[in-house]
């Protein structure tokens, strides 16, 4: 065989193999992806981005490496998981494992744990994850939302909330930061959830009061800060804001009376609205 047919050989085998290499790596990026998407992957990130421990011990923020192994399999009524999940910070670096079972509802993890280099466990966070915890992290969530970082109080929130989705508090202050967020249809599904409770603080009222007045919602505003105003008779905006929604209804005597009771308790855009309802 001459050399110039060795030569074209040569760069077809290498070709060709560079292509199942390459078709390979897009079927395994394409799996990667599948299992990121799942929600038993996005559990388990949820919860172990709202741990404390493993803050502690990686840093922040937390995020997933490339190489992530494991499957879903899928039975006759359920789904099971079983993946690893290389983690990184700026502290440090893990694995976490990740055990659980779903009936087509929600997953129940069984195992989520944080393992070395050498498979030594770091922490089990289904054990960690325990009620002074969910107090850390409520007062960590706090802090945030004090602070205005409202994206990271929602990943904070969301894990607690995937532990226990009747946390009052929790749906509250979730829904607070989706207010500020702009992402009013969360905020409203957030704050509804738990509105009946008689632990539901009084400033959810208030947030779902806004967003339905922005909505144009106006019954439910009314109704909103009506129920506001049965628990403090004292609150100048919600006056407002349901002058506001009587106004967008029409009803003038009523939203003229609500803005002279927001504008004897100081709220300067109430004395003004009264004004041109008078005119």
């Amino acid at each position: 065989m001459s050399l110039p047919i060795r030569g074209v050989l040569l760069v077809v085998v290498i070709g060709l193999g560079i292509g199942v290499l390459a078709h390979r790596f897009q079927a395994h990026q394409s799996y990667v992806k599948s299992l990121q998407e799942s929600p038993a992957y996005q559990k388990a990130m949820a919860q172990v981005r709202g741990d404390e421990t493993v803050r502690q011990m990686l840093g922040r923020p937390i995020e997933p490496g490339w190489k992530i192994t494991g499957s879903i399999t899928e039975e006759a009524t359920a789904q099971t998981a079983d993946l690893q999940i290389p983690l990184k910070g700026p502290l440090g670096n893990g694995t976490l494992l990740v055990n659980g079972k779903s009936d087509g509802s929600d997953w129940i993890l069984s195992k989520l744990s944080l393992v070395d280099q050498a498979g030594e466990t770091m922490t089990d966070l289904l054990y960690t994850q325990s009620s002074h915890n969910v107090t850390d992290s409520m007062n960590v969530s706090w802090n945030l939302v004090h602070n205005e970082q409202y994206a990271e109080a929602v990943v904070e929130l969301t894990a607690i909330l995937q532990a226990n989705p009747s946390n009052v508090n929790a749906s509250y202050l979730r829904g607070h930061a989706y207010f500020h967020l702009n992402e009013f249809e969360l905020a409203e599904e957030d704050l509804t959830r738990t509105r009946r409770s008689p632990d539901f603080p009084y400033d959810g009222l208030v947030y779902l009061g806004r967003i339905y007045h922005q909505q144009r919602q106006t019954e439910e505003c009314i109704d909103a800060f009506s129920e506001a105003l049965r628990r403090n008779v004292e609150d100048g905006e919600a006056w407002y804001y349901r002058a506001l929604c009587f106004q967008q209804q029409g009803k003038i005597r009523e939203a003229s009376g609500g803005a002279g009771e927001a504008c004897v308790l100081g709220v300067a855009q109430a004395c003004n609205l009264q004004a041109r309802l008078g005119d």
